[in-house]
């Protein structure tokens, strides 16, 4: 018999059976210190109510609820739990009108307090228990998302060549139709012919889609995460933006706007600050640019600032001083200027000896050969040594 007794633990598998009675199980099983004590709590009321009625009530013809000390205590019980409380309380009010004041103390305290405590008790027990496991469902699946996105990044890197995801393949895998390029992007090959074929094959398509199971990535949720990322419509996205608008999109499905959105403006940020530095040498090529102009039309020496004199003048949109007097002194300019009749090849030659410069002409001594290096229209390029500011002029 004692064997047999046994199998009343086969009881127990019923839990397994219903998950929602494990978790009451459990969360009673966490506030258990708390819903002890707070049952010693009523208890010690009770008996204390127990003693004061046996003593206020006795010989009040009350006997049926308080003529004993358990029957006393049977009766703030049943009025802890609002068990025929009206019928006890228009008694007790009939033969001892004012002691209904301490009725009422039991029914708010004990039936209304602590009651009411320990359900609070045990339901908020089983609501963090209910938040908790979510949690930790939410985090595996989170870690399985991450895992199987590596595994996509992995499988595209090693077969394909590239990290870059093209709509056309998402097309083909999953059987839909994304939203259509700009025309200003089609045409542009995403991947070579051969990475293209290799990745429209069964055995690919198949593995893909495995792969978007396993992360629990439907249909839906892939066009709308890559229709999203891809703000600019060009067709394609990167593989590590795939993966975290999906996870975004986990999250909260509204914040795949967001995201969409962040993606955009750091992508602006980055162009604003190309832009900000492709203008600042545009400007000081163009001041670089009238200063020698204006030393080759009035023929004077033009001598190049320092980087620190050129980071300090520079300013987008505002010419520095030197390249301003440039641009007064081209203005005033009057004479012909040159005009340049043939673009031939350039020659270097290295010459040899030397030469005597007067004004605009140069006349070879010591050693020098002109008439055989030099023809009518040539460059003579002089590098002059300045030995006291220690630099070199050409």
């Amino acid at each position: 018999r004692i064997f047999r007794l046994f199998r009343v633990a086969k009881l127990l598998r019923i839990f397994k059976l219903f998950p929602q009675l494990q978790m009451l199980l459990f969360a009673l099983i966490q506030v258990w210190r708390t819903v002890m004590w707070s049952l010693a709590l009523m208890l010690l009321v009770i008996y204390a109510f127990s003693i004061y009625s046996k003593v206020v009530f006795d010989g009040a013809g009350l006997d049926e609820y308080f003529g004993t000390l358990t029957k006393c205590a049977l009766t703030g019980w049943r009025l802890t739990t609002f068990d025929n409380w009206g019928v006890i309380v228009e008694d007790v009010t009939r033969k001892r009108p004012w002691s209904s004041i301490i009725l009422f103390f039991i029914l708010v305290v004990l039936g209304l307090g602590l009651m009411k405590m320990i359900i609070g008790v045990m339901s908020e027990s089983a609501i963090n228990l209910t938040r908790r496991r979510g949690q930790e469902a939410q985090r595996e699946a989170l870690m399985t998302y991450i895992g199987e996105m590596a595994k996509l990044h992995r499988m595209f890197s090693e077969e394909l060549g590239t990290d870059i995801m093209p709509q056309e393949v998402l097309e083909n895998a999953l059987e839909i139709k994304l939203r259509p390029r700009r025309k200003d992007f089609e045409g542009q090959p995403i991947l070579s012919p051969q990475a293209m074929a290799r990745s429209l094959k069964p055995d690919f398509v198949l593995r893909l889609l495995r792969i978007f199971k396993k992360a629990d990535f439907t249909t839906d949720a892939v066009k709308q995460v890559f229709e999203k990322v891809d703000y600019q419509r060009r067709g394609y996205i990167s593989i590590d933006l795939f993966a975290k608008g999906g996870i975004v999109m986990k999250e909260d499905l509204t914040r795949i706007e967001l995201f969409a959105s962040i993606t955009a403006l750091r992508e602006l940020r980055q162009k604003c600050t190309l832009l900000s530095t492709r203008l600042v040498e545009l400007h000081n090529q163009l001041d670089t640019f009238l200063q020698h102009a204006s030393a080759l039309i009035n023929r004077k020496r033009y001598t190049a600032d320092s980087a620190l004199q050129r980071r300090q003048n520079t300013m987008v949109g505002r010419l520095s001083d030197k390249a301003q007097q440039a641009l007064e002194e081209l203005s005033s300019w009057v004479g012909a200027v040159p005009e340049v009749q043939n673009l031939g090849k350039l020659k270097m030659v290295q010459g040899k000896g030397k030469l005597l410069i007067e004004g605009d002409q140069a006349t070879g001594v010591e050693g020098s050969d002109l008439r055989s290096q030099v023809k009518q229209g040539d460059l003579i390029l002089v590098q002059v040594n300045n030995e006291e500011k220690g630099e070199q002029i050409v």
